[in-house]
């Protein structure tokens, strides 16, 4: 006897490997699933390396789809000889913000870009907390916003 035969769902398929349900309610929908053959694993080793695959394709999946899906709008970059951009920044002692350079390390002064707006001129400098080598920046941002989570991308350009 077909399960959906008392249903008046005129959009359910007498074939029940792939049923076109439409404008269908809840019971119905329940009925056709039921209806449908199941996949038949024959030892709980196979339930399980079925579960484990269907998992890892999850983790997998799922990241990869909201990284993808999100609203992401490239801001571009400001044009320059080295541009370089600013990843980390910490809060300094003066209240402003500090970040480490490596690609501008050998100039004295940059420009700092937040996205494609010119900020200032900043002065590349050496911390007596810090190893020589090691340079770095400080910056206070205009708007008061802290540059750590403010969703901006800050640059260090030489022109």
């Amino acid at each position: 006897m077909d399960p959906a035969a008392g249903f008046s769902c005129t959009a359910i398929t007498r074939r029940p490997q792939a049923p076109a349900l439409q404008n269908c309610s809840f019971s119905m929908w329940l009925v056709v699933l039921l209806s449908m053959p199941r996949l038949s694993l024959n030892s709980f080793r196979e339930e399980a390396i079925a579960l484990v695959a269907g998992l890892a394709v999850f983790a997998v999946y799922y990241p990869l789809a909201v990284w993808v899906h999100r609203d992401f709008v490239s801001t571009g970059r400001p044009e320059g000889k080295l541009v370089e951009l600013i990843l980390k920044f910490e809060e300094s002692a003066d209240g402003g913000y500090q970040a480490q350079v490596y690609g501008s390390s050998s100039y004295h002064k940059g420009i700092l870009y937040e996205d494609l707006t010119r900020l200032e001129e900043v002065e590349i400098r050496e911390l007596p907390s810090r190893p020589p080598s090691w340079r770095f920046i400080k910056m206070v941002p205009k708007d008061g916003s802290d540059p750590r989570s403010n969703g901006r991308h800050y640059y260090l350009v030489q022109p």
